[in-house]
């Protein structure tokens, strides 16, 4: 069982969709209180189904090649749907190419 886990610079590089398909596979392998850190490009809703440029960094992200990004209406419509999690965003942490952190903590 784990306490916590990190997936970094993960899902910046595999849709979107699959991460509610991670957070159930790995949600029996967590105790209650775990926390998984994932690292996701966020971008704002205008830019939900374009490229968008990170920045800093300059990075091109798009919402269905690699580099992914996300918005955080998207990323709360997976949270919602990912039963046993509950999703808080921490944000910036400093990355170079503006990838964001999430932390999803397990519950019941």
């Amino acid at each position: 069982m784990f306490d916590f886990g990190m997936a970094q610079s993960v899902f910046t590089h595999i849709p979107m969709a699959r991460l509610g398909a991670c957070l159930s596979s790995v949600a029996p392998h967590f105790r209650l209180g775990g926390q998984l850190y994932v690292t996701v490009f966020l971008a704002p809703q205008e830019a939900a189904n374009k490229t968008f440029t990170q920045l800093p960094g300059g990075i091109v992200t798009s919402p269905n090649r690699d580099p992914f990004h996300t918005t955080l209406s998207e990323l709360h419509d997976i949270a919602s749907c990912a039963i046993g999690w509950r999703m808080s965003v921490i944000g910036n942490w400093a990355h170079p190419r503006n990838q964001q952190m999430v932390r999803f903590t397990r519950q019941e």
